[in-house]
């Protein structure tokens, strides 16, 4: 994270940030990652890169689902829904199925639609 703030690049910055809310989501640490997670959302969304964006919406949810906050975890959940659709609506419908057929893209979409449903 040091380098990446080193570099005062905003995106390199915000790409750390995602990157570390993952790592403390998989070992554990849901309320660092909703916190780190939060800070990066905002620079995503603006900066016009749905796809980041849309993860992190899905992270929070995760985080806030870890934490037994199921309300939150939802409407996060729904968020990452919201930015998917848009994606989808960029991109059309073929380049957007090519998307979601990626095992890891999946694997996130599935996730987001059993939380959003919670």
């Amino acid at each position: 994270m040091q380098y990446a703030i080193s570099t005062k690049d905003l995106r390199t910055i915000n790409t750390a940030k995602l990157t570390m809310a993952e790592a403390y989501l998989s070992t554990g640490k849901p309320s660092e990652a909703l916190e780190i997670v939060l800070q990066a959302k905002d620079y995503f969304i603006s900066a016009g890169q749905l796809e980041s964006g849309w993860r992190t919406w899905l992270i929070a949810a995760q985080a806030s689902q870890q934490k037994g906050d199921s309300e939150n975890a939802k409407d996060y959940a729904q968020e990452a829904l919201k930015i998917l659709t848009q994606i989808e609506n960029d991109w059309g419908q073929e380049h957007f199925n090519s998307y979601l057929a990626r095992s890891d893209i999946n694997f996130y979409f599935n996730q987001a639609e059993k939380l959003a449903k919670s």
